[in-house]
């Protein structure tokens, strides 16, 4: 306190493949787990990036409420992708992410803008529309006080965050990210 340094951040990157990104990033420390033993470690992370990809996976009753309750607690998440697929992870959700409906389109391009209404919150800083390839579009029941910062071409959001209780939820549903 008072130094103007801060602390490192713990990141927790939660998904059942075996991946690891090499990700450097100053005042950040990445641990990588596929292991769900681990999500009940949550209060020793800064911010849990859940990145459950893997087809019809879903995490089990007992620790979607582990995260659910750390969010509550004051601790922070990333969704990616299909943790808003709310068959597979309908805790997370119902009570964290928002839930959607999927068209799929065929592999394509999806051109991603900023919500210009958001354009000043921190996570948008230096992006400007880009686009990616991906096979899925949908649109997104939101909780209401998320705030949509991502659209696609077809102008349905596709990075929104909200706070929950005393913490923080951000969830982009696009899975060509990882």
């Amino acid at each position: 306190k008072g130094s103007g340094i801060r602390a490192k951040r713990k990141v927790l990157f939660y998904t059942p493949s075996p991946i690891k990104l090499d990700l450097k990033i100053d005042l950040v420390d990445v641990s990588y787990s596929n292991d769900e033993k681990d999500l009940s470690k949550l209060r020793e992370y800064d911010v849990l990036v859940l990145g459950l990809y893997e087809a019809g996976h879903g995490l089990s009753f007992e620790h979607q409420w582990q995260i659910i309750n750390y969010v509550q607690q004051g601790g922070n998440v990333i969704g990616i992708h299909d943790v808003v697929y709310g068959h597979f992870n309908l805790q997370l959700a119902d009570v964290l992410f928002g839930s959607m409906r999927v068209e799929t389109l065929g592999r394509g391009k999806l051109e991603i803008s900023v919500n210009q209404n958001e354009k000043d919150h921190p996570i948008c800083k230096d992006i400007n529309t880009f686009t990616i390839d991906d096979d899925e579009t949908f649109d997104v029941l939101l909780h209401k006080n998320s705030k949509v910062v991502f659209y696609d071409n077809c102008k349905y959001p596709v990075g929104w965050f909200r706070t929950h209780e005393k913490g923080n939820v951000f969830c982009f549903k696009i899975q060509s990210l990882l």
